[in-house]
């Protein structure tokens, strides 16, 4: 288990990363914020083009990309009187993630066993030949 980290007045808070990536899953997990991030992947877009492309109400397409911006997955700049959303890079390899919560020593585990060969339809199989004996061993027997 992960422990948390102690804060100044007892409490206790969590690390980065682990609030990251369930905030990162969350904002993904309707299909309409997933639309508008891949949209946004493409080229940067306005609020306006977002708006057309979903054919959502302005007032909710703005409530998906903040859901967005605040998980951490676009960017928001001003050009003018418009807002332009473009994705930002997210770095999907998990060894970073690990790393950060100090699991990166962690322990495997061991692999399993092999499983015995088993012959399922023994009738079938052919029997074992015997070894061919060497004529110099004629004299032990």
């Amino acid at each position: 288990m992960l422990a948390a980290w102690a804060h100044s007045n007892g409490r206790q808070m969590k690390r980065p990363e682990e609030s990251r990536w369930p905030a990162i899953f969350k904002a993904l997990g309707h299909p309409l914020r997933f639309r508008l991030y891949l949209e946004a992947c493409a080229r940067p877009l306005t609020v306006t083009e977002l708006v057309s492309i979903s054919g959502r109400s302005q007032p909710a397409v703005s409530q998906y990309l903040n859901a967005l911006r605040r998980a951490g997955l676009v960017r928001v700049t001003r050009k003018g009187r418009n807002m332009i959303y473009e994705a930002l890079p997210v770095d999907w390899s998990a060894t970073r993630s690990m790393e950060a919560l100090g699991l990166n020593g962690a322990p495997t585990r061991p692999a399993a066993p092999a499983p015995a060969e088993v012959d399922v339809f023994p009738e079938f199989s052919t029997p074992p030949v015997p070894a061919a004996r060497d004529s110099s061993e004629d004299y032990l027997l």
